[in-house]
């Protein structure tokens, strides 16, 4: 535990939801890393995947930046319910990707 930084159920159940979505992302392995960093008044959390030919689906992106006119699947139900935290607590969501790394970066 870092200290002064309270994670709230709901932020615990988005982190676990971006565990997921960066593990499907793994389709060649690789590994799943999560920090927390303090700064003064804020806190960011990053949930990142690295390994060979990180996937990324455009969908699930798109699901996870706002837009929910796309039709929920299986697949696609943890983006939606990643995008229902994301809203219900009001926190932005930047995703950065290359080759081989994909991140969540969550600032709050």
């Amino acid at each position: 535990m870092i200290p002064g930084v309270f994670v709230s159920a709901s932020l615990g159940k988005l982190i676990l939801a971006l565990i997921h979505n960066s593990y499907t992302n793994l389709i060649h392995g690789g590994e799943i890393d999560v920090s927390i960093n303090k700064k003064d008044d804020a806190s960011e959390i990053i949930v990142s995947a690295n390994g060979p030919s990180v996937k990324l689906d455009s969908e699930k992106i798109e699901i996870l930046n706002g837009n929910t006119n796309i039709a929920i699947s299986t697949s696609k139900c943890i983006a939606y319910y990643s995008r229902s935290l994301i809203e219900h607590l009001n926190i932005d969501l930047k995703i950065e990707s290359s080759e081989d790394n994909v991140r969540y970066i969550i600032n709050f």
